[in-house]
């Protein structure tokens, strides 16, 4: 869902610590994403069995000063119409030296961008559609438009692509404007908001000799506007998308097939899945190849249940595949085995891809062009994360349909202003050297380009879209342990390259002291790091990253300095180590808005409201602890009673954690405040919000009983039980999972388990300490956020053993 064309967004959060004061804190660590909701590593260089996308490298390419709405390729030449006034050539500024006038219809040449100065034609308003004859001889547009060149030509025009020229004895009469178009070798097929074509009653849907314009007796007819149209080659079908809710007499919501013939209805599978209609809902494109038909929806708020992309097969309508990524999208182009698509997706957690990283509509960050896979995966969309309301959007529940594979290939557009519905790209099409895309958006991979771009294949690319800067690939350094540098940055990523290799130095030498190759996507950074070993307390050493794609291009990150100390870990801290934590916060820093991890390199990065060095936690040895709380505002008479409000830090972390974790333990030091609750860790999905879904969760219920949960493809599962621990007073919380099914402790102890739990749902979500959203959670606490301190969390990649969390916590002391 959109706001004009636009789709509700959502992100995972931090966790929170509560205090004594009435502050809360959160605390945050990109959680682990399962091995089966990775995308495949397909790029410019890809994995073994995948195919090779286009590079994002945007080419120079003619712009525009509107909007284009669609686009044909005929041989060399990109015809392009919309709304617009003026053309200028790539790297041109508005108005400047190489503008010239063009009028909603242009042509440009595909390999050099260059504006074709012979075609110039003059439509009166908006073009919507353009197609090309089987033979590349004719192009029709259709659109808004009555006039062409000064003579009348209502909504449709024809011109040769041998000359350029109009054809001026091409010219039915509609009395509406025409959206969409579909050629045969002898048939003109269009669909649009028409009732009428010279004078023959049409609804919406028309038939003409291609060569001559005259009206066919054709006439199968919807209810509703036809916003697209296709051919599959050897179907005899025409399938139809739009707004409509009836096809040639028969149900069709949203899109439908007819005999290209006869125009007598043809069963069409997929509406009984899809069905996107009415005011505010529409199947709003369709293409095809020779074994599948291709569309896109959009719904906003009412009317339809499907945002994304999907594949049917053309002799039934059956649905090969759906892809239901929220974010409308408005246009495809299959090339090879790629499909290349237009929209602006922010949430592709159905398919176990990325999720809204915000869980406002309009703050979540948007992908304007993606790319996937033609063919089914073997993998199903899964149930939506939302259960629907605030704090996040309600989906429509597509589980069990098969997928595509998501690609890595995302060039970077911007919002454009002219339609006034925040988009960017509007229409994809190429060939298969080619992919030509067009819009309204001003900038591409952020730099001047507007409205038209064009990507490549490889070989006729210049490759030079590489790793994307970001300030967290920069090194944290800490000396926890005497003779170590800990060092630590965040996996950045690159537009058309997964696999990216990192290189670590060490003050001024050009040899690295560590390489890794690894996987990441802009939604999947994983936390990296190395820890140097044997170096001289109280030397001082300097290190930076420098990081390459497998087309060359690299980065280099700033440097970081670092006095190396002479720290010994305490008992406890040693005792986490051994049993292999791979991430421990000890969230003892007397200062600063980090809590460095001391086993990992996943370091929690706080904001708002917190107290450092508050009272710690046995664990620590009397060691400093992070406190924080939930205030609640006063009663105001006459209106509801007012919610908690966390007055809390929220963490955010430059790491993600690992991609899969079929066995952990997770280990919290708390300090509850009496009658209160709140969640003690979690994987959350959003880093700064309340979570519209978590996972893995410990928490208080306001008894003071501990609870541990996890949230999979049907239902939350929770063990929980006791009672008090929320006595002011420390204690050990322990959950852990695995093959052994679950268990969850207190100091050590045994206080519920299950021999079942199944926790396979698919999020990249973010470790959360002391607080997050447990809406719909069973015994669920009235706040969130504990009240009181904690010390000393771990997340452990292992089911620790009953004698293994029973020895931790006589590790304390």
């Amino acid at each position: 869902m959109h706001s004009a064309l636009r789709t509700g967004t959502f992100r995972r959060l931090s966790a929170a610590v509560a205090a004594v004061l009435a502050v809360i804190t959160m605390l945050v660590a990109v959680a682990g994403l399962a091995a089966a909701g990775r995308p495949a590593g397909a790029d410019t260089n890809p994995a073994s069995g995948l195919p090779t996308t286009v590079s994002a490298d945007g080419l120079p390419t003619a712009q525009i000063n509107g909007v284009a709405w669609a686009q044909v390729v005929v041989g060399n030449t990109v015809y392009v119409t919309g709304s617009f006034s003026q053309a200028r050539p790539a790297g041109v500024k508005v108005g400047g030296a190489g503008t010239v006038a063009r009028s909603n219809l242009l042509a440009y040449n595909l390999t050099t961008g260059a504006l074709i100065s012979t075609f110039n034609h003059t439509l009166t308003a908006t073009g919507y559609s353009i197609a090309a004859s089987p033979d590349g001889s004719m192009i029709y547009v259709g659109g808004a438009f009555t006039t062409v060149d000064g003579a009348s030509h209502p909504y449709l025009a024809a011109f040769t692509t041998s000359s350029g020229a109009l054809v001026t004895g091409f010219k039915p009469t509609f009395n509406n404007t025409v959206r969409a178009l579909a050629v045969s070798s002898s048939t003109l097929y269009a669909g649009g908001a028409f009732t009428a074509v010279s004078g023959v009653a049409r609804s919406r849907l028309a038939a003409l000799n291609r060569t001559t314009g005259a009206v066919t007796a054709w006439n199968p007819g919807v209810n509703a506007t036809v916003q697209a149209l296709t051919l599959p080659a050897g179907s005899g079908r025409l399938v139809a998308g739009g707004y409509f809710t009836t096809m040639a007499g028969k149900a069709a919501i949203g899109m439908g097939s007819v005999d290209a013939t006869s125009g007598a209805s043809e069963p069409w599978a997929a509406n009984s899945v899809i069905q996107d209609s009415g005011s505010s809902a529409a199947i709003y494109s369709l293409t095809s190849d020779a074994s599948k038909v291709y569309g896109t929806g959009y719904f906003y708020t009412t009317g339809g249940n499907f945002e994304g992309r999907f594949a049917a097969t053309p002799s039934s309508g059956a649905i090969s595949w759906l892809n239901n990524c929220h974010g409308d999208s408005y246009s495809v182009a299959a090339i090879g085995t790629v499909l290349y698509s237009a929209g602006h997706e922010h949430d592709c957690s159905d398919i176990g891809a990325f999720s809204q990283d915000n869980p406002s509509p309009t703050a979540s960050t948007h992908h304007f062009l993606a790319a996937e896979m033609t063919t089914p995966n073997g993998g199903v969309d899964r149930k939506p994360l939302y259960p629907g309301g605030a704090p996040g959007p309600t989906y429509h529940d597509f589980s069990g349909q098969p997928t595509s594979t998501q690609l890595d290939w995302y060039p970077t557009l911007t919002e454009g202003t002219y339609t006034g519905q925040y988009q960017a790209a509007w229409t994809v099409t190429g060939n298969s050297t080619y992919l030509v895309v067009g819009g309204e958006f001003p900038t591409v991979n952020g730099a001047a380009q507007q409205g038209l771009v064009r990507f490549a294949v490889p070989s006729k690319a210049p490759n030079k879209v590489g790793p994307t800067k970001a300030t967290s690939l920069t090194p944290v350094v800490v000396s926890q342990r005497s003779g170590t540098a800990r060092i630590a940055w965040q996996a950045t990523w690159d537009e058309d390259n997964t696999a990216l290799t990192y290189k670590l130095y060490r003050d001024s030498s050009t040899t690295p002291i560590s390489t890794q190759t690894l996987d990441s996507t802009f939604w999947n950074r994983p936390a990296l790091g190395y820890l140097d070993k044997g170096l001289t307390a109280g030397s001082t050493h300097t290190y930076k990253v420098v990081v390459t794609d497998p087309r060359g291009n690299a980065l280099t990150s700033g440097t970081t300095s670092v006095v190396i100390g002479s720290a010994t870990p305490g008992t406890y801290a040693a005792r986490v180590a051994a049993d292999g934590a791979t991430d421990f916060w000890p969230l003892g820093e007397a200062s600063g808005a980090t809590s460095f991890d001391h086993t990992g390199y996943a370091d929690l990065a706080l904001t708002g409201g917190y107290t450092r060095s508050a009272s710690g936690g046995p664990a620590g040895g009397g060691a400093t602890a992070l406190a924080g709380g939930e205030t609640t505002p006063p009663q105001q008479t006459g209106k509801p009673p007012p919610q908690p409000v966390p007055n809390d830090t929220v963490g955010t972390v430059a790491t993600a954690a690992p991609a899969s974790l079929p066995a952990f333990s997770l280990e919290v030091w708390f300090k509850a405040s009496a009658g209160k609750g709140g969640a003690l860790i979690d994987d959350g999905l959003y880093p700064s919000a309340d979570s519209a879904a978590i996972d893995r969760a410990i928490y208080l219920d306001d008894t003071g009983g501990i609870h541990f949960g996890v949230q999979n493809n049907t239902a939350v599962q929770t063990i929980g039980g006791g009672a008090g621990y929320n006595d002011g007073a420390w204690h050990l919380a322990t959950a852990t999972f695995g093959s052994a099914g679950a268990a969850v402790y207190v100091d050590g102890a045994l206080v519920k388990s299950t021999a079942s739990m199944t926790d396979d749902i698919i999020f990249p979500g973010h470790w959360r300490v002391g607080g997050d959203s447990l809406r719909n959670w069973p015994s669920a606490p009235s706040n969130n956020y504990l009240a009181g301190s904690v010390a000393d969390a771990a997340v452990y990649p292992t089911q620790l053993s009953a004698a293994t969390v029973a020895a931790h916590y006589a590790a304390a002391g």
